[in-house]
Order: structure tokens, then sequence, then C-alpha cells
């Protein structure tokens, strides 16, 4: 077998990679509930994302929630709290997956899950842009690190329902349900 023919997949991971980046970066740039932070509030909560980071892969999830919960500014308007320990353990698990710590990065995907349980259930305030956000940034979660495309899809359509229309939400409503429809007819043969 060719040296290239096994760089092929990998070339594939990586380029899938990019491509989760550039729509998580998207997620980060249409949430509009941080406003203009000072550096200083940004280099902060690098430092607490980041030794969370160093908590999660050292075995004490709950060391590093406890951290982020207290640590966290809560975001504008109602609910702030939930909403930006979900953001934060969102962007964990993206730096975990980045890292190449795919374990790592679904416990704390997981983990985002559960704190989203008042959104997930219909129970949150915050406002229904955020929340729509939110169930975008939880789709991403699950299509490229959990891996649960069905679950991706219902969290994409529900952000669709309950907040304004974006395009790339749609777009990518549109995109996995093809990809789910075409491995469903591959399945089947």
């Amino acid at each position: 077998m060719k040296a290239g023919a096994l760089r092929k997949p990998r070339l594939n991971l990586q380029i899938r990679s990019m491509k989760f980046l550039a729509l998580f970066s998207l997620v980060i740039i249409s949430h509009s509930g941080h406003g203009a932070v000072p550096l200083e509030s940004q280099l902060l909560a690098g430092q607490l994302k980041q030794s969370s980071v160093d908590l999660f892969t050292s075995g004490k999830p709950q060391l590093a929630l406890t951290q982020l919960r207290s640590g966290l500014s809560p975001e504008k308007g109602m609910d702030g709290s939930t909403t930006a320990l979900v953001q934060g353990l969102v962007e964990i698990s993206c730096t975990l997956h980045n890292q190449r710590r795919p374990r790592a990065a679904k416990e704390v995907a997981q983990q985002a899950l559960l704190a989203a349980q008042p959104i997930l259930q219909g129970r949150s305030a915050a406002a229904k842009e955020r929340q729509s956000e939110i169930l975008i940034s939880l789709g991403i979660l699950h299509e490229t690190i959990i891996g649960d495309l069905e679950t991706a899809l219902g969290l994409y359509s529900a952000a669709h329902r309950i907040g304004p229309a974006k395009a790339e939400n749609t777009q990518r409503i549109a995109i996995l349900s093809s990809s789910i429809a075409l491995r469903n007819s591959r399945v089947k043969k």
C-alpha cells in the first residue's frame, strides 16, 4: 500500500476539524450576549478555562465545574449563569477536541449537556435568541465530538424553531439531513 493512501484519512480528519473550527467560530461570533469585554476580563476568563481544561484532563471534573461556576461572570440577561457555564463548557470541550483528547472532550461535552438542562427542558428564562445559540453549540458538540448526528439534527431544528432563523443553521440542518439520509440508505443495502 502506498504511503499516500495511509495519510488520506488523516487529511480528511484535519479538514473536518478545520470545518468544525469554522462552524464553532461562527457560533462564538454570533453570540451577542457578551458585548465589549475588557482585555483584562478576557485574559482572566482564558486563564480560568485553561485551568479547567487541566483539571478535566487530570481527572478532576467536579473541581473543574466548581471552579467554572464560581469564576465565570454571568452573561447579560436572564439565566446568565447557566448560559455562561454552558458556553464555557462548550469552549473547553472544543479545546480538548482540537488537542486530540477525544475522551476528555466527550466528557466535557456531557457536562455541557447536563448544565444545559434548563434550556433543553424549556425551563430557561434566557432570551430565545441566546437559547437558540446554545442549542446550536450543543448540536455542534453532538455532531462533531459525540458523533450523534440524529441528536445534533434535533438540536439544530429546535434552535431554528425558537430563535431567529439563521442561514448557517438552515444550511446545517439541510446538510445533516442529507448526510443522515445517505448513511441510512447505505445501511439498508
